[in-house]
């Protein structure tokens, strides 16, 4: 049986307003429900024994779903679609032009290093098109699709060579769309640095802002890291368009890692994404609160 949407049968799930959510960092599965005038969050091996949830049944296996899902989605209600990555491993979300345009100039510009021999890298997306409307740039392009249609042994020689561009761009899109979301993660040091200078006259909140950024500086680096490593992969046109499974495989693990972790991020998103530096009483509150968030979900083992 093929299940695209978390339909459940148990009247435990029929309760209104019910739904399975992810509990602390590793987002153990529990299912929230109104009792009168109290919510209780609920154990999901607890929810099977009480209600007869047995193995192999439809629910439990629904229920082992939506334990995978919430590496997507932050919460399930009864109903909701089974996220795509689970289903056929494409993303949940949707693109912007922008972010597809940028992905599929990147492997141009590759493409085209790779076939001169020169270093064409930039992340400047407004550079990079600057770049691919050079004559020069465009004649190794042009080089670099017949060498690709060649070593490739693809017949339908440029046209081949583009679809399978196409087809890795949209896949790299997800993780542009992602990176830009992360600017505000990334900017954290720099901003918790500003934070400092509030509290100089405040020794025991400039002690806790110091711990932060420290803590901060090491998660932020590891981003940069990750990211790094995903673009130099990338700007290797021949492997990528050679192991082409292997490559689209490699992109979704990293789409799914960045995403996965986005859903903790939120948690602290409204609160430093553009920070009230104006407010020192609330910017005490928002320093508490990252601290938190970072030993809870980045504390260095």
């Amino acid at each position: 049986m093929e299940f695209t949407r978390f339909n459940f049968d148990n009247k435990i799930f029929s309760i209104p307003g019910a739904f399975i959510f992810g509990n602390g960092h590793d987002r153990e599965p529990m299912l929230s429900v109104q009792m009168g005038d109290l919510k209780a969050a609920l154990p999901i091996p607890g929810v099977c024994r009480e209600f007869g949830i047995e193995q192999g049944t439809p629910d439990h296996k629904l229920l082992e779903l939506a334990a995978k899902a919430l590496n997507y989605v932050k919460y399930i209600s009864p109903g909701d679609q089974i996220p795509n990555e689970i289903l056929n491993g494409t993303a949940s979300w949707a693109l912007e032009d922008h972010h597809l345009e940028y992905a599929k100039n990147r492997l141009l510009l590759s493409l085209a290093a790779w076939a001169s021999g020169q270093s064409l890298k930039s992340k400047d997306p407004v550079k990079i098109c600057e770049m691919l409307e050079s004559p020069e740039v465009k004649t190794n392009l042009q080089q670099g699709f017949e060498r690709a249609a060649t070593e490739l042994k693809l017949e339908g020689g440029r046209e081949a060579v583009m679809a399978l561009v196409d087809q890795v761009a949209r896949e790299r899109a997800y993780v542009v769309s992602l990176r830009e979301y992360y600017q505000w993660i990334l900017a954290l040091p720099n901003n918790l640095k500003r934070a400092q200078a509030i509290f100089r006259e405040d020794r025991h909140s400039l002690e806790v802002a110091v711990r932060v950024y420290q803590l901060a500086a090491i998660t932020v680096k590891d981003y940069h890291k990750r990211f790094d490593a995903f673009d130099a992969q990338l700007d290797e046109p021949r492997s990528v368009l050679r192991n082409l499974p292997a490559t689209i495989d490699f992109i979704r693990d990293t789409r799914d890692d960045l995403h996965r972790d986005t859903l903790w991020w939120k948690d602290i998103e409204e609160e430093w994404k553009d920070p009230p530096f104006g407010k020192p009483k609330t910017m005490r509150k928002n320093i508490s609160d990252i601290y938190a968030f970072l030993a809870q979900h980045f504390m260095p083992e």
